[in-house]
């Protein structure tokens, strides 16, 4: 009889580690990929850079004149 529950106990630990493994495989593979997003670089390179190191961009698009006034300290700099 102790043969018995030994061997069950045995199946038992080897099916629960099997199912720990399975899960752990599944899991990993819905994981979600790292998103990019491709940005201009300041000398007008295109780069791909992780999306989590983005900063959120104002509510607002710029306008015309904070681009003109950009590029004017942009051209002092230069």
């Amino acid at each position: 009889m102790n043969d018995n529950r030994r061997t069950f106990l045995k199946m038992f630990a080897a099916l629960a580690a099997g199912l720990g493994f399975h899960n752990k495989l599944v899991a990993r593979s819905t994981e979600s990929p790292i998103e990019k997003v491709k940005m201009l670089t300041p000398d007008g390179r295109l780069v791909e850079v992780m999306k989590k190191n983005v900063k959120q961009q104002p509510s607002a698009p710029a306008s015309n004149g904070d681009v003109l006034e950009w590029m004017e300290t942009q051209n002092k700099t230069s």
